[in-house]
């Protein structure tokens, strides 16, 4: 099946395989609890799409103002031990972006929903680690649905239409798209209840009509959240040391 999948997403996907591969790992070496340290948060974020309508993609301040849109994510899982975390997560948001000189437009709405599964560097390199800073890196398999559109800008003319029109409303059926995706997170534990965590995750789309323009180049559309996360684990098992004084481990 890897054929279907460019070089990136077989990089994304042999590390998500791995990360999971650590959950039977950690699980043998340790006693699981059921009834400890599951999870729940919300993540606003910014959506910034990577396709051939975008000219910013080395720029992120011009990213952000003018190729990128608002999104929302909520998320649950279960943390195993403090080295891994696997969970479901959904978002929701839309992204856009113009290429004046060639007179296009486009604009689009998505939501996805998937596994993900982060995993803690620390936890994994410093045996008693308690430290109220945390960073490692995530990985998701994710089922997407989008909507978008291209258009003229000069007069609004109609380019090429996925479920979406030049207004905005949904006009026809909505895309799908399985993909891969990988980033990073940094955590800062106020408590061992609440968790405040940064974090980014490209998405490694398997298509090019995210944009609702199929360039010349052969390369699928991408997609990269840029969150900020609020985290509750439920009766956490953990002791932090959250001291002001304490610097990250890095």
């Amino acid at each position: 099946m890897f054929h279907y999948f460019p070089n990136t997403s077989r990089v994304a996907f042999a590390i998500f395989l791995a990360l999971f591969m650590n959950l039977e790992v950690i699980h043998a070496q340790s006693h699981f609890s059921l009834d400890q340290n599951w999870v729940i948060g919300i993540s606003p974020a910014i959506a910034s799409g990577y396709g051939d309508l975008t000219r910013y993609d080395y720029d992120p301040l011009n990213k952000i103002f003018h190729e990128s849109g608002p999104a929302l994510g909520i998320f649950a899982g279960k943390k195993i031990k403090k080295v891994l975390e696997v969970g479901l997560r959904a978002t929701l948001g839309k992204t856009s972006a113009s290429r004046a000189d060639a007179d296009i437009r486009y604009k689009n709405s998505f939501n996805e929903i998937g596994l993900y599964t982060g995993i803690s560097i620390p936890g994994i390199l410093i045996s008693n680690h308690q430290s109220a800073f945390d960073y490692g890196i995530i990985a998701n398999l994710s089922l997407a649905h989008f909507r978008s559109v291209s258009y003229h800008i000069a007069n609004n003319g109609l380019i090429a239409s996925c479920g979406l029109d030049v207004a905005g409303n949904k006009s026809g059926k909505v895309e799908q798209n399985i993909h891969l995706g990988g980033g990073y997170f940094l955590n800062y534990a106020i408590n061992p209840s609440f968790t405040i965590q940064l974090s980014q995750q490209f998405q490694f789309l398997t298509t090019d009509k995210f944009d609702a323009f199929v360039g010349s180049t052969g390369i699928n559309d991408r997609l990269l959240l840029s969150g900020i996360s609020i985290k509750y684990t439920i009766r956490p098992s953990q002791s932090i040391n959250n001291s002001l004084l304490e610097c990250p481990t890095f």
